[in-house]
């Protein structure tokens, strides 16, 4: 055989032999898959009531994404919603992996409502967009995850969950009646929650090509956590330290509210500032930052009072979720974060913070900003 055409066969053979190797992607080789969890009734009373069991096993399937809730009630007479409703049916809701730890807090409703808004877990993200969203005091249906994965676009944040002897924990708390009306209904509407899991299939080592597939999400293990600390602010000028730091921030949602608990713009400063160790990262006033908190948002829902966010999860065309790690915030435990300003009112700031826990990172490829308190790496991610 001439020279040339071995060259040419073996180059062929190498390039062939490279193209074998390389693994379909895990988003490519799987399949989404949803499932029933459990489906319970409740009538609010004069107290809190407890999901039944306390604590209800998922089912094992593949990789969890999400838990679904979809809420529902009917039967009521007469009266009137509180402010919240009808998101604040929930006093808590929270998911504990295999070890008791927590993958969601214990979080209220209209908490998870912003993190369903802000975490951007779907394309459009806020529930009460949905064509099946109703809500009177009488009747009503919405929807809501309980977020896990933390990229649609490359299943980053998936956690395997096979292995039925061990399952994830779903549990939530109902509010009592006079939480979730201000006005109580002669008839008390009779609330019915189907929770369902969200997940993705367990490819197997090969498709029906015969193609390697990649048989677990990148950077398998990492997870994201939502922390919820909620701290007094007085009258006129305050610096609040943001306490959940050590890991690489993705959104900050502060949820101010008067002593009486009623969402205010009053109890947030303005002007403020977002600081971080020696930096200023942002000084601005209300206005501008509720200009920016909705720009990356398919909504035209009127804003909620109270609410200011600080997200780092629009890397891509400026739409919040789905996104590269390219903008997330990097801490460490030594970081300080603080908000400075002045309020005009006093009341409480409820301080919502998404991190992610990441591993398996090669430290050659992280990103490293210089600190007087030490390294903020953020990782690349690169899947």
């Amino acid at each position: 055989m001439p020279k040339t055409a071995a060259r040419t066969q073996r180059g062929a053979g190498a390039s062939s032999q490279s193209r074998a190797v390389q693994a379909l992607r895990f988003v490519a080789s799987a399949h989404e898959h949803r499932e029933p969890i459990i489906v319970q009734t409740v009538i609010p009373s004069a107290v809190a009531q407890q999901s039944s069991p306390s604590n209800i096993p998922i089912p094992a399937y593949g990789f969890i994404a999400h838990v679904i809730l979809l809420v529902s009630w009917a039967g009521g007479v007469a009266g009137t919603l509180a402010a919240d409703a009808p998101w604040n049916f929930f006093q808590s809701v929270s998911i504990q992996d295999v070890n008791g730890a927590y993958l969601q807090n214990p979080i209220d409703g209209f908490s998870l409502l912003m993190e369903n808004i802000y975490g951007g877990y779907a394309y459009r993200q806020d529930p009460r967009l949905s064509p099946i969203f109703s809500s009177t005091s009488t009747a009503g249906q919405y929807m809501i995850r309980v977020p896990v994965m933390i990229s649609r676009h490359n299943a980053y944040g998936s956690l395997a969950n096979q292995n039925a002897a061990a399952p994830y924990q779903l549990a939530w708390t109902i509010n009592p009646s006079t939480t979730i009306f201000s006005v109580a209904p002669t008839t008390m509407p009779t609330f019915t929650v189907s929770a369902y899991l969200e997940s993705w299939s367990q490819p197997n080592a090969r498709d029906l090509k015969g193609r390697p597939q990649a048989q677990l999400p990148p950077l398998h293990g990492s997870t994201q956590q939502w922390s919820n600390y909620t701290k007094a602010i007085a009258a006129g000028n305050n610096v609040t330290q943001l306490p959940r730091v050590g890991n690489t921030i993705r959104t900050i949602i502060l949820i101010a509210r008067t002593a009486a608990g009623v969402r205010s713009d009053s109890v947030m400063p303005n002007p403020f500032s977002l600081n971080l160790d020696a930096r200023v990262l942002t000084n601005e006033t209300q206005p501008i930052r509720q200009q920016l908190q909705t720009e990356g948002l398919e909504t035209n829902i009127a804003r909620d009072a109270g609410v200011h966010v600080f997200y780092f999860n629009n890397s891509i065309l400026g739409h919040i979720g789905d996104e590269t790690s390219d903008l997330w915030l990097p801490t460490v435990q030594s970081t300080r974060l603080e908000l400075a300003g002045n309020s005009v009112e006093a009341g409480n700031l409820q301080i919502l913070t998404n991190d992610i826990v990441q591993v398996e990172v090669d430290q050659a490829a992280r990103y490293v900003m210089d600190s007087q308190t030490g390294d903020l790496n953020n990782p690349t991610l690169n899947a």
